[in-house]
């Protein structure tokens, strides 16, 4: 009986074995295309090289001077398909002449209609974490390591709030040279494959997720090769196209950065544009010196101030001139403080359990008292009292 257990154990394990190898086989663990919802090892090797140069591209700017022609315009016309949206912009030479843009823009029909010509001329300085912006109708847009702050020349106000608090998007090197959108767990070359190579250009997809929908159409992103600038990417949404991006016209710029000379960006909203954004580069330096004041921000007497650090906003009107306003601002915590007050739930529990602790500590130190011997203490007293 018992060799006739080890015998069938073994044949069960021998089947097991055998099993394990024909999966394996089916999957592919030799040379030949990867399967579908996986990345080949040979891939994944490309994906995580030219990962790491968009890592590097990110850290190699540390300061940039940009002068840069700049639109943004919204469109709710149905027949401004994506397919009719990019025989317009490639009907047009946009690093030609400044009339190419304006007219692409309105070719568009933009709803409302922006100013003519419809877009503006600005100039941008970075050093290290401060960015400002300066814009063609005498506004100023600023971030430091606390504050964002834009100026508007028109009606002389001024608008501060915490840095990454404000609802307005404010100018940064990304908007010249963008990145593929990271997801929350990071980019990984695992979540990606090679759709097409060449001497000159990759471009890669993302896979399905697990949970993927039928309607499910993964991004894809194009980079030139020699540099690892992403040139294309689209981005779908529910089985629509909801971003698509071209960035052109790659020149190395004193310093040494490559930089699309021309980015445009372009949204959807059911089929249809809804929005479109264009970067000129028209002189450009990066990591040179840029001078640190730069990035202060002088006020007139009588600006109108717009201080929404608090939980509403403060208004007032400067009664003296500065050279820079941040010397005259009132200290305010980050709005996540505001939990730190007396008054906040945080404190209150604070309070209780150390209420609660020195009712602990009485109690035991009372027990003591009652239970230590009262002799020796009497003695001494009377003694005491007899001397």
């Amino acid at each position: 009986m018992g060799r006739l257990v080890s015998r069938i154990l073994l044949l069960t394990a021998a089947m097991l074995l055998i099993g394990a190898a024909l999966f394996r086989t089916s999957m592919g663990d030799d040379a030949g295309p990867a399967t579908p919802g996986t990345t080949s090892p040979d891939d994944a090797t490309i994906i995580r090289e030219l990962f790491a140069q968009l890592e590097a591209q990110q850290e190699e700017i540390f300061s940039a001077r940009v002068a840069y022609r700049w639109c943004l315009t919204t469109h709710r016309k149905p027949e401004h398909t994506p397919e009719h949206v990019r025989a317009v912009i490639d009907s047009y030479d946009l690093l030609g002449s400044p009339d190419s843009l304006r007219d692409l823009v309105f070719t568009l029909h933009p709803e409302p209609t922006p100013p003519d010509p419809p877009y503006e001329t600005r100039t941008f300085y970075m050093l290290g974490d401060k960015r400002r912006a300066d814009t063609s109708d005498n506004g100023i847009q600023l971030v430091d390591s606390d504050h964002e702050m834009i100026f508007e020349g028109v009606n002389s106000q001024l608008t501060i709030d915490h840095r990454s608090k404000s609802s307005v998007h404010l100018t940064s090197v990304e908007d010249f040279r963008c990145y593929p959108p990271v997801p929350r767990e990071g980019l990984r070359a695992e979540n990606f494959r090679i759709i097409e190579q060449t001497d000159d250009q990759l471009t890669i997809e993302m896979l399905p997720p697990p949970d993927a929908t039928a309607d499910f159409i993964p991004s894809r992103y194009t980079f030139d090769r020699a540099t690892g600038v992403m040139t294309h990417y689209t981005q779908w949404a529910y089985g629509q196209l909801d971003r698509e991006v071209w960035q052109r016209a790659l020149t190395e710029y004193p310093g040494g950065i490559v930089m699309p000379a021309l980015r445009i960006a372009t949204a959807y909203r059911d089929g249809a544009l809804s929005a479109l954004r264009v970067f000129i580069i028209e002189e450009a330096e990066y990591n040179g010196h840029v001078e640190e004041d730069r990035f202060v921000m002088p006020v007139a007497e009588g600006t109108v101030l717009v201080d929404g650090r608090f939980p509403e906003a403060q208004v007032h009107r400067t009664k003296v001139a500065t050279d820079d306003v941040r010397s005259i601002l009132v200290p305010v915590s980050l709005p996540t403080a505001s939990v730190a007050s007396s008054g906040g739930p945080r404190w209150q529990l604070v309070w209780i359990l150390n209420g609660i602790a020195l009712i602990v500590i009485a109690t035991v130190l009372w027990r003591r008292a009652s239970l230590s011997p009262a002799g020796p203490q009497q003695g001494r007293a009377h003694h005491s009292e007899s001397s």
